[in-house]
């Protein structure tokens, strides 16, 4: 097949920061590998250029810069959605005339697919990953700006519109079928393996070494439940005076204040020392981090079976996760993980304190390693070849 895939975000780019772009990274590379013509568009903060990578054909289309983007979102909100949507159109039109795709897939984020739907001379399906009312409800966070009505507003549009959906969790078709209930929405489990073959330890080494510790790993942002951990922590320290907390990921601002790492540090004074915050890393070096933790947590309020507990189980650890969230379509609790109720520090403190000096996490580890090979791309990305195939087929 000839396959293009529409994307704000892919490995290749400095900036990206998110599961989406190590999603079609998977999904890109293994298809390249099994002999189909594979052609990912990205946005960049690169000139626009095209060259190969693992295979695969990578677009890139210059963004804006932050100074034009935030001009023209102060006038009209939408501006910024119109180029980048025309600019991702215009290149599938040319890549098309090219080499004749058979099928594109488009992100649902920031509406990219909404131009491509209405003008792509091939069949077009729409991975939904997220869904932006049920985070703002989860987080007491509803849209301010203009820019983010508008997006949210786009984002239904897009969902009323689309020809063919796909979700990698049922609990995401739920909450989207909640407001759209006519909406037909495909599950396909998201394929996982372990792309990095040579890890590179000098991180884990540097900064943590032989401290036994709790990992959390992805955003610092309220519907990632960080708040419920820092809440948690309060209880857990005291309990498990030899348990150092690490945290993985990118800061965010939130409602409750500019700088997550820095309410981490005024709500928790006593356990400074016992907080360590390292930044967003490769592959190759968040990998032995994960490998080493006791422990790791993702008390996500909404998430949608986020890489980060597919990476997680791989590395054969044992992952504290929440009922409803998506975890528990994987988890299996006390048996490859933990589960916990959503939005309950009580109760994960609780989890964390139990499990800490449990005899038996090594084996919950290697249970989580063998229940993610049902994520196997031979599995999971034949499914998604099938759909493709039927989508394909009923545009004839």
């Amino acid at each position: 097949m000839k396959i293009a895939y529409i994307t704000p975000e892919y490995v290749t780019e400095n900036y990206f920061s998110g599961g989406l772009a190590n999603y079609i990274f998977r999904v890109a590379s293994y298809l390249a590998q099994q002999g189909h013509s594979i052609h990912v568009v990205t946005l960049s903060n690169e000139p626009s250029s095209t060259f190969k990578h693992n295979g695969v054909t990578v677009h890139r289309l210059r963004s804006s810069s932050k100074s034009q983007t935030d001009a023209l979102s102060a006038l009209h909100p939408y501006q910024q959605w119109i180029r980048q949507s025309f600019a991702f159109t215009s290149k599938l039109r040319s890549i098309h005339r090219r080499v004749g795709l058979d099928l594109v897939q488009v992100s649902q984020y920031n509406a990219l697919g909404l131009g491509v739907f209405a003008l792509s001379p091939v069949p077009v399906i729409m991975r939904t990953s997220s869904y932006q009312p049920n985070i703002d409800e989860k987080t007491f966070e509803p849209p301010e700006k203009m820019s983010e009505h508008v997006m949210v507003a786009l984002e239904k549009l897009q969902i009323k519109t689309a020809p063919h959906i796909i979700a990698p969790s049922n609990t995401l078709k739920k909450i989207i079928q909640r407001d759209f209930p006519q909406r037909s929405i495909r599950v396909i489990p998201s394929p996982f393996y372990m792309e990095i073959q040579n890890t590179d330890p000098s991180v884990f080494d540097k900064q943590i070494g032989n401290k036994p510790y709790l990992l959390y790993v992805g955003r610092y942002q309220l519907h990632k439940g960080f708040h419920i951990l820092l809440d948690a922590l309060k209880d857990i320290f005291p309990a498990c005076p030899d348990l150092t907390a690490v945290f993985v990921g990118e800061d965010r601002p939130t409602r409750l204040g500019p700088s997550m790492k820095r309410l981490a540090l005024d709500s928790l004074p006593a356990y400074r020392n016992r907080l360590l915050f390292i930044e967003q890393l490769p592959h190759n070096q968040l990998y032995p981090i994960m490998q080493n933790a006791r422990l790791i947590t993702l008390p996500s309020l909404s998430d949608n079976l986020p890489n980060t507990l597919l990476e997680s189980m791989a590395c054969a650890r044992p992952v504290i996760g929440t009922i409803g969230a998506s975890f528990d379509e994987v988890i299996t609790d006390g048996q490859d993980g933990f589960l916990v109720p959503m939005e309950d520090p009580v109760a994960l403190a609780d989890k964390v304190i139990q499990s800490w000096n449990r005899s038996d996490l090594d084996r919950i580890g290697s249970a989580a390693r063998d229940k993610i090979r049902e994520f196997a791309p031979e599995r999971s990305i034949a499914e998604l070849l099938d759909y493709y195939q039927d989508v394909i087929d009923d545009k004839a």
